[in-house]
């Protein structure tokens, strides 16, 4: 059995026990209590207490009060709950086959009091995520091993070229690294050319290899993690009448088998097998659609409902569990303070063994345009 040792809980316990989850073994140890009756949810068997105290044994809820100086040793049956807080202590797991198991939810938690911090797990497009936040509302998500993770990132460098790891990039368009601003911080810029007369033009970076799995028919295998962080600084992106909105104005992040700026082509076939977020002007979008393809068309699209906005930064993410049957993703408007997320699945889906890239890419024929990457990322387990 896993066991709390005597010194696993120290002090004074206040009002009511404060775990929420469940224990399996034994609980041993002294501590005092305040005079308010304690509520334990489950089952307590094999309890002894010093003279004062009260119990029911074997009921769903047990109130006792206990002498400031009573000690206990008792079993807690599988599934039992503790529900409250526990201050002035420290927990400990001993024996085998210990583990602590939290929910998780999309949304941070309230900020903590000064002095403390919040640990929880967020899910993030279907992923779940060890995070914490601290007094200041920052909320952190730790990084998974580069040890045993297969991990690229692109993010800002210096001159003519951003900084890589794990990866190279092709790029079409030409890279600066602007003075950082409040609204953008630092970031990669990548601009097009002047596309003068109508001509079409094209912005766009990603990984020069196809290296990441949709899914794998091996148990285990294939899989990814994607998250993009891009802002639109211009004043306008949409296309107008004559060549941008017959032939331009596309913008896609995410994963395909083609090329970056072949993803951009058109609304359907150019994407090849891929899947990302996609906002074509000569489709008529004013919204982020969330799109996939696998080689066949029409291609599949789900509306996010979250409208473009020039000016704006939008961090994209995408999840592909490993073996999966499915891709869940989730959209950001970092301005605006909205998140949409949802799952993809079906025979839309890049077939599972697709090797495919990352990147961004943006056509149209409207003069220089410029996109503000602040990263892309990617992971795998292989």
């Amino acid at each position: 059995m896993a066991q709390l040792q005597t010194t696993a809980i120290t002090g004074s316990l206040s009002a009511s026990l404060g775990f929420t989850g469940s224990f399996v073994g034994e609980l041993v140890g002294s501590a005092s209590y305040a005079t308010t009756a304690q509520s334990v949810l489950g089952s307590i068997t094999s309890a002894s207490y010093a003279e004062t105290a009260s119990y029911a044994p074997s009921t769903p809820s047990v109130s006792a009060s206990y002498a400031s100086t009573s000690s206990y040793a008792t079993d807690f049956i599988a599934n039992t709950a503790i529900i409250g807080s526990i201050t002035g202590s420290s927990m400990e797991l001993t024996g085998s086959n210990t583990f602590l198991e939290m929910g998780v939810r999309d949304a941070k938690p309230d900020n903590p009091s000064v002095g403390s911090a919040r640990m929880y797990m967020r899910t993030v497009a279907g992923r779940s995520l060890l995070s914490s936040i601290g007094a200041s509302g920052l909320a952190v998500q730790y990084q998974p091993s580069f040890f045993n993770n297969n991990v690229q990132v692109m993010s800002p460098g210096t001159g003519a070229a951003p900084t890589v790891t794990g990866m190279s990039l092709t790029n079409i368009g030409t890279y600066s690294h602007p003075t950082p601003t409040i609204r953008y911080g630092w970031t990669s810029n990548l601009a097009t050319g002047a596309g003068l007369n109508g001509t079409i033009v094209t912005a766009s970076s990603g990984h020069a290899l196809t290296t990441l799995f949709r899914g794998s028919s091996e148990t285990g295998s294939g899989g990814f993690f994607f998250f993009a962080r891009v802002a639109f600084p211009d004043g306008s992106y949409t296309g107008s009448a004559g060549v941008g909105n017959v032939s331009g104005s596309r913008i896609f992040v995410g994963l395909t088998d083609q090329t970056m700026v072949n993803a951009s082509g058109n609304d359907s076939s150019s994407l090849g097998r891929g899947i990302g977020f996609q906002l074509s002007y000569p489709r008529g979008d004013t919204q982020w659609q969330i799109v996939s393809r696998n080689n066949a068309n029409p291609i599949a699209q789900i509306n996010t409902g979250v409208t473009f906005n020039a000016r704006s930064i939008y961090d994209y993410y995408l999840f592909a569990p490993p073996s999966g049957s499915y891709v869940g993703w989730r959209i950001d408007d970092i301005g605006l303070g909205i998140s949409v997320s949802g799952t993809f699945t079906g025979s839309d889906l890049p077939a599972a063994d697709t090797l495919m890239r990352f990147g961004v890419t943006y056509r149209a024929a409207l003069g220089t345009k410029n996109l503000r990457i602040q990263k892309m990322y990617a992971e795998s387990d292989q």
